[in-house]
């Protein structure tokens, strides 16, 4: 187990900054939704996923912040040092994960798009 707190410090920021490009990322698709959509229900599905797989990364990276609070909450109570637990570590790679399938789904999504492939 790791006792750095700068990689407790790292797994925050990496979190919030997976939760701020979902973000992003789910608010321009909306905005530029209209420019963008098809009528093709294969390429649709492709801009959907990207959409929910974001949304997971958001709730995930919620469970990622309540996580890593719970184990500095613990640590301070019992005055150990911070760790960065396997529990911490598992939600942050499903964070990255989901991260990674939402931007695959979207860049496939553009692709097809682009390209005019039903």
């Amino acid at each position: 187990m790791d006792t750095c707190p700068e990689a407790t410090k790292l797994a925050l920021d990496l979190s919030k900054q997976l939760i701020t490009l979902s973000t992003g990322s789910v608010a321009l698709s909306i905005t530029f939704f209209k420019d963008v959509i098809t009528n093709n229900q294969h390429k649709r599905a492709f801009l959907y996923s990207s959409w929910i797989l974001f949304a997971l990364t958001l709730v995930v990276g919620l469970l990622v912040h309540m996580t890593i609070t719970g184990r500095m909450a613990q640590a301070s109570s019992e005055n150990l040092a911070v760790a960065l637990a396997p529990d911490v570590r598992i939600v942050i790679g499903i964070q990255i994960l989901f991260f990674i399938c939402a931007i695959l789904s979207f860049i496939t999504y553009a692709i097809r798009n682009l390209r005019g492939v039903d």
